[in-house]
């Protein structure tokens, strides 16, 4: 018997047009009324996954920025794992000599180097590996003007930080150029002080070591005097690898990567056909 279940969110709990299906819906709410546990675990920022949420009716705990993040259904914060200093100043650097965007991410902010239009680096990513996808283009440009509302953009990046007294929670490299992504991503992997890992091609996602969903996945488990193999994790992307090995059963979407599901249990439909409520299906209800 499942007692938790975690579910990623992009790609996983939503579909391609970035909506939550009444089918997923009518699944996590019917694992609720049975007593089980169910928590969103997302790069997303809390308050990113929450406004979902609440615009369906749902009533679930959310891990944000891949697992530093975990606040409870009334927002109540359980913990936060900040990024050093040193560490944060060490990303910066590297990405200032590649010449790549990057972004900070805390609870309430989204601070960016991009001095142009935040969005050109995510057009030529999806034009890239989807030139004739119009529609995508014109959905992705949505989905991250979502995200990104209320975005700082400054020159020095670092100084802005220092002077208003912000930290870190997520750090996100964006590039359309592969090999420079490579660069980074093999520099940044030597730190031990450092988790790099990816949500879509053409980024990079860093945070404490002490970060990953599948760390937040025990963590919520423990709290809650889950076992390991009580708990269910379903995703489709690198960042969700972890949650899915830790997990008693791991799920890997129809849409995930071959990676992903390598590592899972099992391989549930796609994003589009409702995957998530067809694994709560076929194991919980």
């Amino acid at each position: 018997m499942y007692r938790l279940i975690a579910i990623d969110m992009d790609g996983t709990f939503l579909n391609g047009k970035h909506q939550i299906s009444d089918e997923n819906i009518a699944a996590v709410k019917a694992a609720q009324e049975k007593g089980i546990k169910v928590v969103i675990v997302s790069g997303r920022q809390h308050k990113s996954i929450k406004e979902f949420l609440n615009r369906h009716g749902l009533e679930c705990d959310a891990v944000g920025l891949n697992g530093a993040e975990f606040l409870d259904h009334n927002g109540k914060e359980i913990y936060i794992q900040w990024m050093e200093k040193e560490s944060i100043k060490a990303v910066i650097d590297l990405c200032e000599g590649e010449k790549a965007i990057y972004q900070i991410y805390n609870s309430e902010h989204i601070i960016t180097n991009e001095l142009q239009d935040p969005f050109n680096e995510f057009k030529k990513i999806v034009k890239m590996h989807n030139p004739n996808a119009e529609n995508l283009l014109e959905r992705t440009e949505m989905f991250y003007k979502g995200i990104y509302d209320g975005g700082i953009v400054e020159k020095d990046v670092l100084g802005f930080l220092q002077k208003e007294g912000m930290g870190a929670i997520k750090m996100l490299i964006l590039s359309h150029d592969e090999e420079k992504l490579i660069r980074i991503q093999e520099r940044l992997s030597q730190r031990e002080d450092l988790t790099v890992t990816s949500s879509f091609r053409g980024n990079l996602e860093i945070f404490h070591s002490n970060t990953d969903k599948g760390i937040a996945l025990l963590q919520i488990a423990k709290e809650l005097g889950i076992k390991k193999e009580e708990t269910m994790a379903i995703g489709d992307n690198l960042n969700d690898i972890r949650m899915i090995t830790e997990a008693g059963l791991g799920v890997a979407m129809g849409n995930a990567l071959e990676a992903v599901k390598q590592k899972a249990d099992f391989i549930t439909k796609t994003n589009n056909e409702n995957g998530v409520a067809y694994a709560i299906k076929k194991f919980v209800l």
